[in-house]
């Protein structure tokens, strides 16, 4: 899994650890947070630079996890490429917390006239 902080005005975070087959943490790797007070594309940079450093290459599946934020999904699939990996390979998810926020804000703009 890699996050990656927001891709305002910097100093932006990039976080990853690695999932086992049952989807829970592999505690036989270290989490790994690195930083850069670039921009976004300098955040996935880094966040590249660690991945292949990791052999993910070599990986069956990877599952980019983040918020809704465009700036990360508008890279999305430039990381994909970069770290040589199909469609098939390549996940990307909003993570819970974000879509509950989401969809909560949603409903109070286009729902409110209809639940009391």
């Amino acid at each position: 899994m890699a996050r990656s902080a927001r891709g305002g005005g910097g100093p932006d975070r990039v976080t990853y650890h690695v999932l086992g087959g049952d989807g829970k943490g592999d505690g036989s790797w270290a989490w790994v947070i690195d930083g850069t007070l670039g921009n976004a594309d300098d955040a996935f940079e880094l966040l590249t630079y660690h991945l292949l450093r990791l052999g993910v290459h070599a990986a069956t599946e990877l599952t980019l996890i983040g918020d809704a934020a465009e700036w990360i999904w508008n890279r999305a699939d430039a990381l994909r490429k970069s770290l040589g990996l199909t469609g098939e390979q390549f996940h990307e998810i909003i993570d819970y917390f974000h879509v509950v926020e989401r969809l909560g804000e949603m409903s109070k703009t286009h729902c409110a006239d209809h639940w009391s």
